[in-house]
């Protein structure tokens, strides 16, 4: 999608659709995606009602963002393929 800003405003933007949608939760965590360091991150969260976990992964380039959203139930690991296909697909467009 079109974006002008921050990483850091992606990051608040998806925070907030997250957590303000209805059945709430909360962020469990940040991270840097350490393939492309200082371009693209994920965040992690944990959904009241229904329990999901959501973990979204995003970068920004030339004015675009780019999201990659997983979800699963709260106690479930991220499978490496997701986490693969985040790193190959945000680091490429960079």
């Amino acid at each position: 999608m079109p974006f002008r800003g921050a990483p850091s405003e992606l990051a608040s933007r998806i925070l907030e659709s997250v957590v303000l949608a209805p059945g709430a939760g909360k962020m469990l965590g940040t991270h840097a995606m350490k393939e492309c360091p200082g371009a693209a991150g994920e965040i992690d969260f944990l959904r009241k009602s229904p329990p999901r976990r959501i973990v979204v992964f995003f970068s920004i380039r030339n004015d675009l963002a780019y999201q990659i959203r997983w979800s699963g139930a709260p106690g479930d690991a991220l499978p490496p393929e997701v986490l693969a296909f985040a790193q190959s697909r945000l680091c490429r467009v960079i």
